[in-house]
């Protein structure tokens, strides 16, 4: 709990400070299958993305750690250039960041 719960403010946390986004959206789904229950969260965002150069920084990289020390992993999709200019030409529903969550749920 304590590092999913990380994991998802950081995530709005780099929103906020980076993105400069007008839409978030979160989407969960379960998906039941031979391996057991999976969870997938998808964050999105409308806003500028990174650009094609970006380094992962601390946030990206910690979000990275906490999933894989809980048996999941992250994915991220950057769905703009990474400028502003250039992001404020796209559909606010393509441009953007996407990352993307995958954990194992286990029964209690």
């Amino acid at each position: 709990y304590r590092n999913l719960n990380a994991v998802m403010r950081e995530i709005i946390s780099n929103i906020i400070r980076h993105a400069k986004a007008t839409r978030v959206d979160v989407v969960t789904k379960l998906i039941t299958g031979r391996a057991g229950p999976i969870c997938l969260i998808e964050v999105r965002d409308n806003g500028i993305g990174l650009e094609l150069d970006y380094r992962k920084g601390n946030g990206l990289t910690n979000i990275s750690a906490r999933m894989t020390e809980i048996g999941g992993k992250a994915s991220f999709n950057t769905l703009s250039v990474g400028n502003e200019a250039d992001a404020q030409k796209l559909d606010s529903d393509t441009g953007g960041m996407r990352v993307s969550l995958e954990l194992s749920i286990s029964p209690l």
